[in-house]
């Protein structure tokens, strides 16, 4: 099948978005404008790309090339995207809260996460991370419901839960 034009088009066009989200990821390549046309800044850039690859950097885009920038931009983009998020509270919840001196793997990312918390919230103290529900976790979630104007179980249920991991995210994520 001879391919067309639209059928190169398409084919440019593709190679420019690569090239581009390449450039955008941290690769010294120039960003081109993903136009469909294969201009002097595309063949530039290919050519940029072919070398940092170790291709023969001829400015046209081979089989291998081709490839080779499909495989770089699926690396780039996977590298951009956020990590997965974990659901542990739903995962170890037996009677809808855990509590006062149970002790669970979960406790120990409770734990943590209350650590990252200490200098962002009022009445949060310093803890130990050790998998126990015990005394200072619970007035340390106590002291975070009474901010979160939650009921001050000092308890953990999903509510809380749900609280708690948006403050670790904001605090973590913060600049």
């Amino acid at each position: 099948m001879i391919p067309t034009k639209n059928d190169q088009k398409r084919a440019v066009n593709q190679i420019q978005l690569w090239l581009r989200a390449l450039a955008a990821g941290g690769l010294p390549i120039p960003a081109v404008i993903p136009d469909g046309i294969y201009d002097e800044k595309t063949g530039e850039a290919v050519r940029i790309f072919q070398s940092l690859s170790g291709i023969t950097a001829t400015g046209m885009v081979d089989y291998v090339t081709w490839l080779a920038l499909r495989d770089g931009y699926r690396k780039a983009i996977e590298a951009s995207e956020a990590s997965s998020p974990i659901y542990p509270f739903e995962y170890i919840l037996s009677d809808g809260v855990i509590g006062q001196g149970q002790q669970a793997s979960l406790i120990y990312i409770v734990q943590a996460m209350i650590i990252e918390l200490v200098n962002i919230y009022e009445g949060v103290s310093d803890q130990e991370v050790n998998g126990i529900f015990d005394v200072t976790t619970s007035n340390n979630i106590r002291s975070l419901q009474k901010t979160w104007l939650l009921p001050q179980t000092g308890e953990i249920d999903k509510e809380t839960w749900n609280k708690l991991a948006d403050a670790y995210n904001r605090n973590i994520n913060r600049e």
